[in-house]
């Protein structure tokens, strides 16, 4: 640049290169840190859905050997009984027993009508949060999904308990998603990961 002085004819080319230059080089790189962050998320998210989708094979196992255990089919099979507190009484010590093998965050005991009858995991559920999961199970079948509750989500499954071909109640299993999940998305994806029921963290790694 020996010569050259600001604001002569021949320093402005050269500046203007310079600049366009800059700005190459400052996009490319921009343009490189957008499509990373963007394979991160997505790669993030498969992940995150395999997860899911693992936890909710256990839970709709576990649920499928309780129900199908006699003991625990047959006291729901017991029709009137469900406004007795000694009935109430049973059905949660028998849904504890099985819930000390199971060890679900959510583990809640409803009857033919959908009403609850026991609930004995760390934490509950409200009966506007499940009722369409409820529902659904109240019809014959298995199903899973999302529980928001308290600014605490839960990944739940409800399966209905069938005496004789008939549905006298139903089975609310569900894990929390929060800290353990988190972490362990962070360690499969390097990433830092929070989960958030509106402003409400519920988790984070």
């Amino acid at each position: 640049w020996a010569g050259l002085r600001p604001g002569t004819p021949d320093y402005l080319p050269l500046l203007r290169r310079t600049a366009a230059a800059l700005w190459t080089v400052n996009h490319g790189i921009a343009r490189q840190a957008r499509t990373s962050i963007h394979d991160n998320l997505v790669r993030s998210s498969l992940v995150f859905e395999e997860m899911l989708a693992a936890r909710a094979s256990r839970l709709e196992l576990a649920a499928q050997v309780v129900v199908a255990d006699p003991r625990f089919a047959s006291i729901l099979a017991i029709s009137g009984a469900s406004h007795s507190p000694q009935y109430r009484a049973t059905v949660k010590k028998v849904a504890s027993d099985f819930n000390s093998i199971t060890t679900a965050d959510l583990f809640e005991v409803l009857d033919a009508h959908g009403h609850l009858l026991a609930s004995c995991g760390r934490a509950t559920s409200s009966a506007a949060a499940r009722a369409s999961l409820v529902g659904a199970a109240m019809r014959g079948r298995q199903v899973s999904g999302i529980l928001v509750e308290d600014h605490s989500h839960f990944q739940v499954t409800v399966t209905p308990v069938s005496v004789d071909r008939r549905v006298v109640g139903a089975l609310l299993l569900g894990a929390g998603i929060a800290k353990p999940p988190a972490l362990e998305l962070q360690r499969i994806t390097n990433s830092e990961v929070t989960f958030a029921d509106r402003h409400e963290h519920t988790g984070r790694s």
